[in-house]
């Protein structure tokens, strides 16, 4: 194809907000690529506004993002890495 840009939200609890999954074709060096964003939200009442809150947020998001990681890759894609 020209081009492919999937793209799925969904409810996040910790913290509490939306993860998206974004799957589309780039480059990368120069080559067809295959890029893959995660990326978590929150907005309104469901911003942090303090600093410890905030460091917070970004832990949960970062805990949630790797589980999603580490949970789609898991079996042949992951033992290429190792």
């Amino acid at each position: 194809p020209l081009g492919f840009d999937l793209k799925f939200s969904f409810p996040a609890t910790k913290p509490k907000g939306s993860v998206h999954l974004r799957v589309l074709r780039g480059k990368r060096e120069g080559r067809d690529a295959l890029i893959w964003e995660t990326h978590v939200q929150s907005v309104g009442d469901e911003v942090p506004e303090d600093k410890s809150r905030i460091r917070s947020w970004i832990d949960n998001a970062h805990t949630l993002t790797d589980d999603w990681f580490f949970k789609m890759i898991e079996g042949d894609l992951l033992r290429r890495f190792e």
